[in-house]
């Protein structure tokens, strides 16, 4: 079982051994992107007493390097929608990868890359998160697919957030919280099988040394594949050290780094045909097995120093150099086009043709390349009194840059066999090499940055939140195939204000304003004209309440919003890594709800549904206005209970629903919703062996997930595994 970090710094006090979990669920913590090491988290509230409450079940709790939010406030006392996956719950639904363990929030959904674009592609509120992923509140920038092996937990900030991290998406960010040195012994490792052909094991040791200093070390190692995407496979192993001294002192220092590679067999799924996913088989592949690829090699160095000069003002330097390889080399379906070009493609299938003579083309959409990102941050946190008014106080500076150098090879869709619609051959051998280069697209791109954020207690009930932050971000692009050059430079100013009113400390009312903004090069690519696009801007309005219940076991959150987008781009359909303006404002509003926590002792739920309005408000696109956003379920849905009896035994069950979603902006291309059930069965061996069994997708529902959609020739959905079961056996020693 693992524990949240707690709201306030160096603390000891009393859990009790069954609901601590909820209580640190209550009030769990913002990252801010400053933040110390890694520790528990709990509750504004005291521990459970009474009638219930074993005291001879129950332990001390050395809290050391602790953090809060840029606000200095916990998830009840800020003015903002979070979500946050516990590692509890991933070990609980045997959950490995970051866009699986997302299947816990409500108002996301998958996108699928082309281009070269891969790794972690997610909407959020109905907006791209392209550049919206952090890691222990510094941003992480690289194409990869995220393993939740050395993860702690998962936060997602619903909404613009450039106070807090810069630019970014209109939807909001997602943090990944590291597990990081502690004080207290960790010998743990696991081995998972699955009928998807898994195998996986990892590994968690934690040693402290002297009184305040302390390594850890988690690894990991995986095989598998994808139940009835029989040709997909997945090939990773990551290790990640750290080092800390001075925990829960005045002055301390963290070294980390992290390290991750990949070697898949991709999947590029199925094509839409008429408007739908092709009614073909889930195992239908259209790839080229024997030489499809993607390959990453992450290396990420974070160095974080802080040092307390009393309770009130502390001062922490975190800096980062991250280096992200990838090659990728795909082979995608596609239909060719209507054939008024001359270039000999077929027409595209028409209704009534026989789908066992369609036959479907193919194409390369693949590249290999670095990105590299330097950041440097300075954060100074002040808490006074002043006017009669208490004042929490935050205020940083940033210097940072981001570099992408690439290799993209020619498409070759002459140069494949086509493949039948009903019988595709992935086994077929790729005609010659791909070495043609199309292009050699080079980005640098130079922020420079200052916040600051001010909370005013100004009654006992009442207190306000205000702020500031600038950025400045230049970049630069270079082709030198094509002779292109182009730069860009965009500052922006990122209000946030925001109204807490507390009548008692288990009650939070809010009502916020933010905005945020996304330069045209935050991808790392500009457009293929002169005049790149301009940032896209964003603001919400949020009006909430956050309650705890039951003495600080259950937490529910109920919020209304609106976020309004302009400026929107898409990815240019004849060059996907680079970006144009789509002359498109666009609009989403709607009301989410959550409950997190402990129902009774034994009975523990996390649920939340999200109802969207995501709108097209304006387009140079005939047809477009008035429109959905595609791929944007208008509801979603998770729902996790488990029940953990007094002996060994524990069950679990859940769901994912998630609505049915247009592909394309006219809104003419469906994906049809579903709803895909799990469970979980644990049994306590030992008190140092742990078994579970799950079982993923019960009723081994055909369903579709991510998706891209370009036009009626290329565009591609993928189907989700089909019904899976997995073993875990825990060892502690």
């Amino acid at each position: 079982m693992s524990l949240n970090r707690l709201l306030n710094s160096s603390l000891k006090f009393r859990l009790w051994n069954r609901s601590y979990r909820a209580v640190g669920a209550t009030a769990i913590c913002l990252t801010s992107a400053f933040g110390a090491n890694k520790a528990v988290a709990g509750s504004d509230e005291p521990p459970p007493t009474g009638e219930g409450v074993d005291a001879a079940k129950m332990e001390t709790i050395t809290v050391t390097g602790v953090r809060e939010d840029n606000t200095g406030a916990s998830a009840i006392n800020s003015p903002q929608a979070i979500s946050t996956i516990t590692q509890q719950t991933m070990q609980q639904q045997a959950t490995t990868r970051l866009e699986d363990a997302l299947r816990n929030v409500p108002g996301i959904t998958l996108n699928s890359g082309e281009g070269g674009a891969h790794g972690d592609a997610i909407n959020l509120r109905g907006f791209p998160l392209t550049d919206g992923f952090f890691l222990d509140g510094v941003r992480d920038p690289g194409s990869y697919a995220r393993d939740s092996f050395d993860v702690e937990s998962i936060e997602v900030l619903k909404g613009p957030s450039a106070i807090l991290f810069g630019q970014g998406s209109a939807g909001g960010v997602i943090n990944q919280t590291s597990k990081m040195p502690r004080l207290a012994p960790i010998l743990g490792a696991t081995a998972e099988l699955g009928s998807n052909q898994e195998f996986r094991g990892t590994a968690d040791i934690d040693q402290p040394f002297g009184d305040s200093a302390a390594l850890r070390l988690a690894v990991m190692g995986e095989k598998s594949s994808v139940t009835d995407r029989d040709n997909v496979r997945n090939a990773r192993w990551g290790a990640a050290p750290s080092l800390s001294f001075g925990i829960g002192e005045p002055t301390s220092l963290s070294l980390s780094y992290f390290h991750q590679q990949e070697h898949d067999v991709p999947d590029y799924g199925i094509p839409f045909l008429f408007d739908a996913p092709a009614p073909v088989p889930r195992n239908s592949y259209y790839g080229l097995r024997s030489d499809d690829v993607t390959e990453t090699d992450v290396n990420i160095l974070t160095v974080r120093a802080s040092h307390a000069f009393n309770d009130a003002v502390t001062l922490t330097d975190s800096f980062r150099y991250g280096n992200y390889w990838s090659n990728y080399r795909v082979t995608a379906p596609h239909f060719g086009d209507d054939n008024t070009d001359g270039d000999g493609e077929p027409p595209l299938p028409a209704p009534g043709d026989p789908l066992s003579e369609i036959e479907v083309l193919r194409d390369r959409p693949s590249s290999e390349g670095t990105e590299t990102s330097l950041v440097d941050r300075v954060d100074v946190t002040d808490k006074f009194d002043t006017g009669g008014f208490a004042h929490a106080f935050v205020g940083g500076v940033e210097i940072g840059r981001q570099t992408s150098d690439l290799v993209r090879f020619d498409n070759q869709i002459d140069q494949i066999a086509p493949a039948l619609l009903l019988a595709p051959n992935p086994n077929e051998a790729f005609p010659g090499t791909q070495t043609a280069i199309a292009a050699r697209p080079s980005t640098t791109a130079d922020t420079q940055a200052a916040y600051i954020i001010d909370t005013i207690q100004l009654t006992e009930q009442l207190s306000a939140i205000g702020g500031m932050r600038f950025d400045r971000f230049a970049a630069s692009f270079d082709e030198p195939i094509s002779g292109a050059h182009f730069n860009r430079t965009d500052t922006a100013w990122s209000p946030r204000a925001g109204l807490l009113f507390k009548p008692m400390e288990t009650q939070t009312y809010y009502i916020s304003y933010s905005r945020s903004f996304d330069p045209s090069a935050s991808y790392l690519t500009l457009a293929p004209d002169n005049a790149s696009p301009a940032p896209e801007r964003a603001k919400t309005y949020e009006i909430g309440a956050k309650y705890n219940w039951l003495g600080g076991q259950l937490f529910t959150t109920a919020a209304l919003f609106r976020t309004e987008l302009t400026n929107a781009r898409i990815s240019d359909p004849d060059d996907p890594t680079l970006q144009e303006q789509a002359g498109q404002n666009q609009r989403v509003q709607g009301a989410e709800f959550g409950i997190n926590g402990y129902l009774t002792e034994h009975w523990e739920i996390a649920a939340g549904y999200t109802l969207l309005d995501p709108k097209i408000t304006s387009s140079t696109i005939t047809g477009e206005v008035g429109r959905l956003l595609p791929n944007t379920a208008r509801g979603t849905a998770n729902l996790w209970v488990t029940y953990e009896s007094d002996d060994a035994w524990r069950i679990g069950a859940g769901m994912n629903y998630v609505g049915h979603r247009f592909a394309d902006t006219l809104n003419a291309v469906n994906i049809p919703g579903y709803i895909v059930w799990n469970a979980m069965l644990g049994y306590k061996i030992t008190d140092d062996i742990d078994l579970q069994f799950n079982i993923k997708n019960i009723t081994d529902r055909y369903y579709y997930d991510a998706s891209y959609y370009a036009d009626p020739a290329e565009n591609h959905v993928i189907p989700g595994p089909g019904r899976t079961f997995t073993v875990t056996t825990s060892f502690r020693f």
